[in-house]
């Protein structure tokens, strides 16, 4: 996604790939991650459908791999094809369904979190697009890292979980995928965790 020569990219890699090599690429699914599409650094964005295609068109088959450490990724195993294939079918409006996702998560959010002492936890480009759409509300983000702890992020403090407080709502804007980083905060950590 951070090559614009799509062409190119893959004349390298055909020409440095062993006859019987694999290539590997891990991409956002902003499907599932729409907030990806706000990253102003990547030149393309994918589905599974989208990146099967581009496989197809530069004359490699995809192979997909769900793995639960990345949910909200496309993890992909490509081969160079033998035989062309029939293209996957992409939804007519991908990128328009994609920005929907984004208008209404930024609605969800405004209705998730009451209170005016909002602490977010997750990636930085989902904790970035919480903090555009609260506003002041967001007052801290959340972290275990010990690295960044007492650092700032979007200039607020980065605090451990252990320092949130009952009264504190925590947002987890990674949909489903942080549903079970929210139950395991709720069993450690004081704060109400809301998953967006």
């Amino acid at each position: 996604q951070y090559v614009r020569d799509i062409h190119g990219l893959f004349d390298q890699i055909r020409r440095l790939l062993k006859p019987d090599g694999r290539l590997f690429v891990q991409a956002p699914d902003f499907s599932v991650k729409p907030s990806s599409l706000l990253l102003g650094d990547l030149n393309y964005h994918y589905t599974r459908e989208i990146l099967a295609n581009i496989f197809l068109r530069m004359g490699f088959q995809a192979a997909f791999l769900d793995a639960e450490c990345f949910p909200r990724d496309i993890l992909a195993i490509g081969s160079p094809a033998t035989q062309v294939t029939q293209m996957a079918a992409a939804p007519a409006d991908a990128l328009g369904g994609g920005i929907q996702r984004i208008s209404d998560l930024a609605q969800h959010l405004k209705k998730t979190a009451s209170g005016s002492n909002v602490g977010v936890l997750g990636p930085p480009i989902d904790a970035a697009f919480v903090d555009q759409c609260l506003g002041p509300r967001v007052t801290f983000f959340v972290d275990e890292n010990p690295r960044k702890i007492g650092s700032t992020f979007h200039g607020k403090p980065v605090l451990h979980p252990r320092s949130v407080t009952s009264e504190d709502h925590v947002v987890i804007p990674m949909g489903a995928a942080g549903e079970p980083v929210r139950s395991r905060f709720e069993k450690q950590y004081a704060g109400r965790y809301h998953c967006a």
